[in-house]
């Protein structure tokens, strides 16, 4: 990301953000919630970061910012599924903050 992000190193928030819904994997309900509020806060970092530069009209910061509107859209979607925690969207997600 702008300013924290180079040579195709993911931003610390959001390495912090994978390792938490990592650890959600294998985890109670109630820890599953708390993994989920870390990653949460930590991409909400990543985007607070970047509005500024995007509505300076920072080309690079305007997709990235879309990214990541994108992941916590994700985020919230895994907070409140049907019946435990939706994993094949986990996965998705992971992979997704890992690609950044």
């Amino acid at each position: 990301m702008t300013g924290e992000r180079s040579h195709g190193q993911t931003p610390p928030d959001l390495q912090r953000a994978a390792q938490a819904l990592r650890a959600c994997r294998n985890c109670a309900p109630l820890e599953a919630a708390s993994r989920l509020r870390e990653a949460a806060l930590a991409v909400t970092r990543v985007r607070n970061h970047l509005i500024g530069p995007a509505q300076d009209g920072d080309a690079r910061a305007r997709p990235q910012l879309a990214r990541i509107n994108a992941l916590l859209s994700m985020l919230a979607s895994l907070e409140f599924p049907l019946s435990g925690l939706a994993r094949d969207r986990l996965d998705e997600l992971i992979a997704e903050i890992d690609s950044v």
